[in-house]
């Protein structure tokens, strides 16, 4: 074991408080070990590329700035996670990441998730609709992840507290119910998947933003209605209601 005089085992205090960095083509990130900075960022950039594939089609094009990634562990935290985006001179720069929870589940679900946002932000240029954001992102996490939301959906339907969908479409990101929002979106997006896959699911999106919801529905899904819609989405996920 090596001996450090104090002076040395002050600054290494200090150096590992401040933690390591790692940089990629897209990311800059912070975390604990250099070991675990490494890991996070060559994960973010493999995600970076394998759900621009799977959702647009395509590669992204490199960022100009890189993403500041900061990696906060730990065993009894909960998994979560928070980018930072915003558009200038028509050009939409990732800011930032928060991703903290237990360390397993920063890499397979949290990273994964707030990744989705990012590249949602990217092809977007504007804030995707949060119903929408929420649930592709959720699309990605660990099944432990998932099997909670689904059990979620269950309660919140049956105690009569799911939005219409016409309404959830149009939320805004303050709805006063934002885990019904999270949860109905979830569930709202695995249901569209089915029916045509991620590619298809973004051009809805697009067409939804800018021309309306219930023109999209029937283009891209044959609804003719958002009523129509409602009542299928609802069979599917909860047949027994």
């Amino acid at each position: 074991m090596m001996k450090i005089p104090a002076h040395g085992a002050l600054a290494a205090a200090a150096l590992a408080c401040l933690g390591a960095n790692y940089r990629t083509a897209n990311f800059v990130v912070q975390a604990p070990t250099p070991a675990l900075a490494q890991q996070v960022g060559d994960s973010a950039e493999t995600w970076r590329r394998r759900l621009a594939i799977d959702w647009l089609g395509k590669e992204l094009p490199a960022w100009q700035r890189p993403c500041h990634v900061s990696v906060k562990p730990g065993a009894n935290m909960p998994p979560n996670g928070r980018t930072r985006v915003w558009v200038e001179a028509g050009r939409t720069h990732v800011a930032s990441m928060i991703l903290q929870g237990p360390q397993v589940r920063i890499l397979d679900s949290v990273l994964p998730h707030e990744m989705t946002h990012a590249v949602f932000a990217s092809h977007f240029r504007t804030p995707a609709p949060r119903w929408a954001d929420e649930g592709a992102s959720t699309v990605v996490e660990h099944e432990t992840q998932r099997v909670q939301q689904e059990r979620q959906l269950s309660a919140i339907l049956l105690a009569g507290r799911g939005f219409p969908v016409a309404e959830l479409l149009a939320a805004e990101d303050s709805a006063a119910d934002a885990e019904t929002l999270y949860v109905q979106g979830y569930s709202l997006t695995q249901f569209f998947l089915a029916m045509g896959g991620k590619q298809k699911f973004v051009g809805f999106l697009q067409d939804g933003m800018t021309g309306g919801w219930g023109g999209a529905a029937r283009s891209h899904y044959g609804f003719e209605t958002l009523d129509d819609l409602q009542g299928q989405w609802l069979a599917w996920a909860m047949p027994g209601l």
